[in-house]
């Protein structure tokens, strides 16, 4: 029981899965504003995802925290959009315990954080998401204007969730996995994001008594 509840995650981190993915391999993610995160988050995420824990934000907030492009860059990886990696300056260990992660992301979501408040190299990948961000990095930017949206962030911790194999997560995996932890499911549709059980709810049809005398006022109300 103790476990289960150290796994537990804090009240804001959810996941958000690919409806449009259904039983292929698709894609799941572990989601947080990154300026509420706490290390419980970023252990759960590391333990439970797999995945690389990330940043993702819009270029104007990148060039707010004068975030620099990686020093070298193959051709073939010209357009990726991952920045140097960073650090909190109040770090003071190594960077990449579960609680200087997340500093360095609590920091990095700050809004009055300042571009000498990071450091690099550290253990935290930024990644720039435009607008019409193609393939992979689609459902991180409906994750961050999600989060936008609800709570104001302008930034995300993130992290793709593996199956047990290093796979990326199949939708009935992730499922379980958000039902296991207790973890808020969001599900996208197109370019929305919907709470899984209202979906569930929304599919069960509503039965309208129809009387002798036809339908009441009562059932337009």
């Amino acid at each position: 029981m103790n476990m289960l509840l150290r796994d537990r995650p804090s009240s804001r981190l959810s996941m958000l899965v690919d409806h449009d993915a259904l039983e292929r391999r698709g894609r799941a993610l572990f989601v947080r504003a990154a300026k509420g995160i706490a290390a419980a988050d970023v252990n759960l995420m590391a333990k439970h995802g797999r995945g690389l824990i990330s940043a993702a934000m819009r270029p104007s907030r990148a060039f707010a925290l004068g975030l620099q492009p990686m020093a070298a860059i193959s051709p073939e990886r010209a357009a990726s959009p991952y920045m140097a990696s960073v650090e909190a300056t109040r770090c003071s260990e190594t960077g990449i315990s579960a609680a200087e992660r997340a500093l360095t992301l609590h920091v990095l979501g700050a809004p009055d954080t300042q571009p000498e408040n990071l450091v690099t190299p550290g253990h935290i990948m930024p990644a720039v998401i435009r607008e019409d961000a193609p393939g992979a990095l689609e459902l991180v930017s409906i994750a961050l204007d999600h989060e936008g949206r609800t709570n104001g962030a302008e930034v995300i911790a993130w992290c793709d969730i593996l199956d047990n194999e290093g796979e990326v997560a199949s939708w009935t995996y992730a499922v379980r996995l958000a039902r296991h932890l207790g973890c808020p499911l969001l599900v996208r549709r197109g370019n929305a994001v919907v709470d899984a059980d209202a979906l569930a709810t929304s599919r069960r049809q509503p039965v309208i008594p129809v009387l002798d005398s036809g339908l009441e006022l009562s059932h337009f109300a």
